[in-house]
């Protein structure tokens, strides 16, 4: 119980408060919604907003992206600092902004449940929840079939990685941003007590109906000192082991940006098909994200909001998420 506590309080240091400031500036409308609890183990009533883009037509289909907050921080938060609405003006986008409204069990406030066991499998708890949700937000769109995205922050980075691999056949594409592995436990936050990686390429085997490779893109920061970069290398290890890439079989780009150093790298498999991308930020070292813990998480280039981990410069941690969605159709 002594760890288990340590945990809880260090998430409620590490993933921030609700944010303070930033703001929407695109054009479009936001749509409010409620999903209804339904019978299944670990269901929930779950609160959501639809950001619509001014150049919406129902006539025509359009992507769709999920966007996942962090602990501490709600759907408004998102909304408020990632820019998503940007995005989706400029490309026709449906972007959904879910909220994990409420929860049962032993954790900090509004974190997703992305280490129980409840919450990640299939037909049943948040991952089941937000499946549920897309196709509600389907029936009341014109969404491209081949083009649903999710994408999420720290506890919604490690929700939108369970996503990805209970519904492989769903998603086109998923990214983390300071995200955990499939299958992870809360040890791996700040004591680093990560499970071996074949640990992880069992848990997502054990999950997987369909064979189809997901793409994924992890993100992270180099100097994050709360969910440190082993996570997000052991994303991308399991994924490549599970789906069939080459560690060895990559190519490397820079994308840096104002002053922030970023490295890009592309993971194929022996078709030539992207099986991971990573993006890995010189993140902060000094500021309010930083603590007694240490420099936590770096969502750059979107609205100056250090509270909500998100930074005003370097390079738009938004636009190369869509830029990878934008790559990537599900055939």
């Amino acid at each position: 119980m002594k760890i288990r506590v340590l945990f809880v309080t260090a998430m409620m240091i590490c993933f921030g408060s609700s944010a303070l400031a930033g703001s929407l500036t695109g054009t479009g409308t936001v749509k409010s919604y409620r999903l209804s609890k339904a019978p299944y183990k670990g269901a929930k009533a779950r609160n959501y907003k639809v950001y619509v883009p001014r150049g919406y037509d129902r006539s025509q289909a359009v992507p769709m992206v999920f966007a996942l907050h962090g602990c501490h921080m709600d759907h408004q938060d998102a909304m408020d600092n990632w820019n998503w609405d940007l995005v989706a003006d400029a490309h026709n986008v449906i972007v959904v902004f879910p909220f994990v409204t409420q929860y049962d069990e032993f954790r900090n406030r509004n974190c997703w449940g992305y280490w129980l066991p409840a919450h990640i499998h299939e037909g049943a708890g948040e991952v089941e929840d937000l499946h549920r949700m897309a196709i509600e937000v389907e029936s009341n769109y014109t969404i491209d079939p081949r083009r649903r995205y999710i994408i999420g922050l720290s506890s919604g980075g490690g929700m939108a990685v369970a996503a990805a691999i209970a519904y492989n056949e769903y998603w086109a594409a998923g990214a983390s941003a300071a995200g955990l592995p499939y299958g992870d436990w809360s040890y791996s936050v700040l004591l680093e007590r990560f499970k071996s990686k074949s640990d992880y390429v069992g848990a997502i085997q054990a999950e997987l109906d369909d064979r189809r490779v997901i793409p994924f893109m992890v993100i992270n920061s180099v100097n994050d000192e709360v969910v440190r970069l082993k996570a997000a290398e052991l994303i991308r290890d399991s994924h490549l082991a599970v789906f069939g890439g080459d560690i060895n079989n990559a190519s490397a780009r820079d994308c840096s940006a104002e002053g922030i150093a970023c490295t890009h790298t592309r993971y194929v498999n022996d078709k030539g098909l992207t099986v991971v991308e990573t993006v890995f930020f010189n993140g902060a070292v000094a500021g309010t994200q930083c603590g007694a813990l240490g420099c936590g998480h770096y969502y750059g280039g979107e609205d100056d909001d250090p509270e909500a981990w998100a930074y005003g410069t370097g390079p738009s941690t938004t636009q190369i998420a869509w830029e990878f969605f934008s790559r990537h159709k599900l055939n």
